[in-house]
């Protein structure tokens, strides 16, 4: 095994020599699934197709116990709604006066309540107001996983690349490693440097091992969105999107006044106003009409009796309720101010990061990747021809890693941004 050889050299030069167990022991404790971690494709069962962003969406949809969720609150204020338009239930009421024969006096009563101050209209503007509340909030939530599914998506490409890029590593490190062994075995440098390029993998193949693990877990936080922990799928197809372009003012301006989390603020003022005005409809006292027959068997004939009841507004005349709304009414304008504010607040400073971050990621495909892989070429052949220490040749490749890894944290955080502001506007929901 390769590492057990890089161990063993190491060793061998502080006049050390390990038995195998002793090496075997130091391996479990300071590499652990090096040597006998599965491949990323191994770790679950894999389906053999690239999974697509929107394979990711339709399981999402499908899957996601918080989408259910939602559905079902937009279900339960449906209830509600139709609740709302219902007028209230007449009551029969029987009565009997004496319990004699020819002398009983016996009563049918129907009553029926009847709502006035426009009590039912305010009634259900409420609870129209809630069933809209519900579906602003099941779009909302919708966006917010869309953009995290989108983020975690590039996160598992990006942890792909990652793996890939060191993989990439680990082959140029063994062509070091072999120039340098080459270059030892013709006398031309001292052997301490084959040691330097050994170590220089070793130190690669453990970062790969991170890389490793990084994908793998990478996958779990994609797959757990839709309710399932041991990521059964391969790889991803890349995202049809291109790579976000620098958002101007006008652009983001339209897409800030579109957003539903302002318009669930609206809509939360609005259901207050419509709360406010079923509270002062209720000050209203409803009459109740009563019909009914009374038969009086002294006399041999029934009656007619007609009335109405009507309750007296003296003590309850509903002030409490009608403060407590119009509290919650300036309540939910001051919420709605507050989300103004602070939605474009953040959506600015996301624009701004994101537009530098598209900056420095331009910079760095079109200067710094060629030349840092150009100065790595010229000193690996400046070195196989004699003209550089093998030192000049780390430093040159280790620059070319950095640089490789400051690009996909570039191209990530480019990502990062862009899907933040999916999430503040929240105008991408799942299809």
């Amino acid at each position: 095994m390769r590492i057990h050889r890089h161990i063993r050299i190491f060793c061998t030069h502080r006049i050390l020599r390990p038995s195998r167990q002793q090496l075997l022991k130091l391996l479990l404790a300071t590499l652990p699934g090096l040597a006998w971690a599965q491949s990323p494709a191994d770790t679950a069962t894999a389906s053999p197709q690239p999974l697509s962003f929107a394979q990711v969406q339709q399981l999402i949809r499908e899957r996601n116990p918080e989408l259910s969720q939602a559905r079902h609150e937009i279900g339960a204020s449906e209830g509600a709604q139709l609740q709302s338009r219902l007028r209230p239930n007449p009551s029969l009421e029987y009565s009997q006066e004496d319990t004699r024969q020819g002398q009983r006096n016996l009563s049918w009563q129907l009553s029926q309540p009847l709502e006035l101050g426009g009590k039912r209209e305010a009634r259900m503007a409420v609870a129209d107001q809630g069933r809209s509340l519900a579906q602003l909030g099941l779009a909302i939530r919708s966006a917010e996983l869309n953009a995290l599914a989108r983020r975690l998506f590039v996160d598992v490409q990006l942890a792909q690349a990652q793996y890939q890029l060191m993989q990439d590593s680990r082959s140029l490190a063994l062509q070091a490693q072999d120039a340098a062994q080459r270059r030892v075995l013709a006398g031309k440098v001292s052997p301490v440097e084959e040691t330097r390029a050994q170590l220089a993998l070793a130190s690669i193949e453990l970062e790969l091992a991170q890389a490793e693990r990084a994908l793998r877990q990478a996958r779990q936080q994609l797959s757990l969105l839709w309710g399932d922990p041991l990521a059964r799928f391969s790889t991803l197809e890349p995202l049809p999107a291109p790579v976000p372009t620098p958002l101007d003012e006008a652009r983001l301006q339209a897409r800030l006044a579109a957003s539903p989390l302002l318009q669930r603020a609206q809509a939360e003022l609005e259901r207050r106003n419509a709360q406010l005005r079923l509270e002062q409809a209720r000050r209203v006292p409803d009459p109740t009409l009563n019909v009914g027959i009374k038969r009086a068997e002294d006399m041999g004939r029934d009656l007619l009796l007609v009335g109405v009841s009507l309750p007296l507004p003296v003590l309850d005349r509903n002030q409490g309720q009608v403060q407590e709304a119009h509290s919650r009414r300036a309540q939910a304008q001051d919420a709605l101010r507050a989300q103004q504010l602070g939605l474009e607040s953040e959506v600015w400073q996301t624009r701004d990061k994101l537009n530098l971050a598209l900056a420095a990621l331009a910079r760095l495909e079109a200067e710094m990747l060629p030349a840092a892989s150009e100065a790595y070429a010229k000193a690996r052949r400046g070195f196989e021809l004699g003209k550089f220490s093998f030192l000049e040749v780390l430093d040159a490749q280790r620059t070319l890693f950095q640089t490789r890894q400051h690009w996909l944290r570039s191209r990530s955080e480019v990502w990062l941004q862009a899907t933040e502001l999916d999430r503040l506007l929240a105008d991408q929901p799942l299809p």
